[in-house]
C-alpha cells in the first residue's frame, strides 16, 4: 500500500465493527487502538451529555481550566514560569485564557444597564454632576441632543448606537492592550535582558488576573451599582491594592528579584498598565463618538 494513501475502514467496519475514528477493531464499547468510544453503544441523552460536561469540568486531574484558574488566582507569577517549561501542557494557553476572560468581562459589564461600563448616558450624568465639560463643546448630553436632532432620530437610539460601538471598539483594542503592556514591561525590565515573548506571556497572565477578579466582583457591582459614591470608591481602592500586590508578587516570582526591587518594579508596571487601560478605554469611546457623529 502506498504510504500516502489514507486507510479506509473495511466493509466490516462500515457495519459498525470498527472504530469510527481510526478504523481499528472495537473491543466492547471502546477502541483498543485510540480509545475512542463507540457512539452507537453510548447513551446520547441530554442527561448523559450534561454528566460528561460536569465530569470534565470538575475532574481536577484532567481539567486544564480549573488548574489554570487556580494557579492564576492563588500563585502569582507561577503560571508564567510554568509556561516556559515542558509543564505548559497542563494549563490553558495564555492567549486563549486572556481572550476568554476579556470576552467574559465585556459581556458581564455590558449585558445590563446597571452594571455597564460602556454607557454614554451614565458618563453624561457623571460629567454634569462634576461640571467637567469639554472646553467650548458643552456637556455630552447637550451634544447628543443636538446630534440626534440633526440626524432626525431619538437621543435613546443615538446612545444605544454609541454604546454598541464602544463595546465593539473595546473588544478590538484587547490585543493592543496586551502588546502595549508587554512593551511597558520590556522597558521596566530592560536590564533583565529577557525575551519579548516572556514579557508578553507575563502581560497576558496579569491582564487575565485583573480582569477575572473584576468579573468575580460583578455581583457586588450589580448590588451597589457602578457609581462614584462611597461604595464605588471603596471597591476601586480595594481592587487597586489587590492588583498591585498581585503584580508585585508575580514580579518577584517570575523575574526572580528581591522583595524591594519587586515592589518598585511591580508598582511601576501596574500603574503603567492602569494608565494604558484607561487610555484605551477612552480611545474606544472617542472612536464610537466619532463614528456615530459622522453617521
Amino acid at each position: 500500500m502506498d504510504s500516502g494513501e489514507v486507510q479506509r475502514p473495511s466493509e466490516e467496519a462500515a457495519g459498525g465493527a470498527a472504530c469510527q475514528n481510526c478504523g481499528a477493531g472495537l473491543a466492547g464499547g471502546w477502541c483498543h487502538a485510540c480509545g475512542a468510544p463507540d457512539l452507537e453503544a453510548r447513551d446520547l441523552s441530554l442527561r448523559r451529555a450534561a454528566a460528561d460536561m460536569f465530569e470534565e469540568i470538575t475532574n481536577l486531574q484532567r481539567s486544564k481550566l480549573l488548574r489554570t484558574i487556580g494557579a492564576l488566582l492563588f500563585k502569582p507569577g507561577f503560571l508564567t514560569a510554568e509556561y516556559f517549561t515542558a509543564r505548559r501542557v497542563r494549563y490553558l494557553k495564555p492567549f486563549t485564557l486572556t481572550l476568554s476572560v476579556l470576552a467574559l468581562y465585556l459581556f458581564a459589564f455590558s449585558v445590563t444597564p446597571d452594571t455597564s461600563l460602556y454607557d454614554i448616558r451614565r458618563m453624561a450624568a457623571v460629567e454634569e454632576q462634576q461640571g467637567d465639560h469639554i472646553r467650548n463643546m458643552g456637556p455630552i448630553s447637550i451634544r447628543l441632543q443636538l446630534r440626534a436632532q440633526k440626524q432626525g432620530r431619538s437621543v435613546a437610539a443615538l446612545e444605544e448606537e454609541i454604546n454598541d460601538k464602544w463595546v465593539r471598539n473595546a473588544s478590538l483594542l484587547q490585543i493592543p492592550l496586551i502588546v502595549v503592556y508587554a512593551l511597558l514591561l520590556l522597558l521596566v525590565h530592560l536590564r533583565g535582558r529577557r525575551y519579548f515573548a516572556e514579557h508578553l506571556v507575563f502581560s497576558m497572565h496579569v491582564i487575565s488576573f485583573t480582569t477575572l477578579t473584576v468579573v468575580m466582583m460583578w455581583p457586588i457591582y450589580f448590588a451597589v451599582g457602578i457609581s462614584l459614591g462611597a461604595a464605588g470608591i471603596a471597591i476601586t481602592v480595594a481592587k487597586f491594592i489587590l492588583d498591585t500586590a498581585y503584580v508585585v508578587l508575580a514580579t518577584r516570582t517570575f523575574y526572580r528579584c528581591g522583595t524591594g526591587k519587586a515592589v518598585l518594579l511591580g508598582l511601576i508596571a501596574y500603574i503603567g498598565y492602569y494608565v494604558v487601560f484607561i487610555l484605551l478605554y477612552q480611545l474606544a469611546l472617542f472612536l464610537a463618538l466619532l463614528s456615530a457623529y459622522k453617521a
